[in-house]
């Protein structure tokens, strides 16, 4: 599931029977913006409906519902050794956020349904339909994307995230962090043990949340790590083109990457 290669359906991003052509979680929040997300109802069609991208082990497809089953494993596990009910959120402020953890960093990561506005001073998104500007999402119920990388934070708060991280001076070690920059799945030509490598940047991953986009990076080569974020979805003709405002976004990256006197290759 770290590779998305054991080929669990999105039910996050991809359409599900008797739904009316619409995701899961879609479906439901439209429906009920205050309703808590479980994984266990998350992965309830991939049951019912015998749905999956292919057998494990013989493709590649990103999952957030995949992620949203490894975090129960983290939950269910953390449980486990605490003798008490711990949550996903709970593991990751005891042991990669909170004050007793390694690197200390504000960053929290929202798993309730309740918990649908970043805090104020944030950047509002927008969204572009055709000719058409709009404001921004709104409230979006975070229970329904635990452990598809939802954290926020200030970009300060989210450089020192990602460059702890990739450094191995964090919850990771550094024979893992090897791992995650050499594993490579053969469907997918890209490190895939949850890091992707961005040309001029490093290793890292970008996300796409709310009308937000995002990228955070660390190029072990230079030892400088880089976070950037765009708050706009663009709708051309009515069809998400998220692959032009990703590849800006990048641009913007490399720039700031410049910017402090590093090449840039082309």
């Amino acid at each position: 599931m770290l590779q998305h290669s054991a080929g669990v359906y999105d039910t996050d991003n991809f359409s599900v029977p008797g739904l009316n052509g619409e995701s899961y979680t879609n479906y439901v929040q439209t429906r009920d913006s205050t309703h808590q997300f479980t994984t266990e109802e998350l992965i309830k069609p991939l049951i019912d409906y015998q749905l999956s991208f292919f057998d494990p082990g013989k493709g590649y497809h990103y999952s957030n519902t995949g992620y949203a089953i490894l975090s129960r494993i983290i939950e269910r596990v953390y449980s486990a050794k605490s003798l008490r009910a711990r949550t996903y959120a709970d593991y990751l402020y005891d042991h990669v956020t909170g004050p007793n953890t390694r690197v200390p960093i504000p960053v929290s990561f929202p798993y309730q349904a309740d918990d649908q506005l970043l805090p104020q001073p944030s950047v509002a998104s927008l969204i572009r339909r055709s000719s058409k500007w709009g404001v921004g999402f709104g409230p979006v119920n975070m229970s329904a994307h635990v452990a598809e990388g939802n954290g926020y934070g200030t970009m300060a708060a989210l450089n020192t995230y990602i460059r702890s991280l990739m450094r191995g001076e964090n919850v990771l070690t550094k024979q893992t962090v090897q791992l995650m920059q050499t594993d490579v799945n053969p469907y997918f030509k890209q490190y895939s043990l949850g890091t992707d490598q961005f040309i001029n940047l490093g290793y890292g991953h970008n996300g796409a949340i709310a009308g937000y986009l995002s990228v955070m990076t660390y190029d072990p080569a230079t030892d400088v790590s880089v976070v950037a974020m765009l708050p706009l979805w663009d709708f051309p003709n009515g069809q998400i083109a998220p692959e032009t405002c990703f590849r800006h976004m990048y641009y913007a990256a490399y720039a700031a990457k410049g910017a402090l006197g590093y090449p840039i290759s082309r």
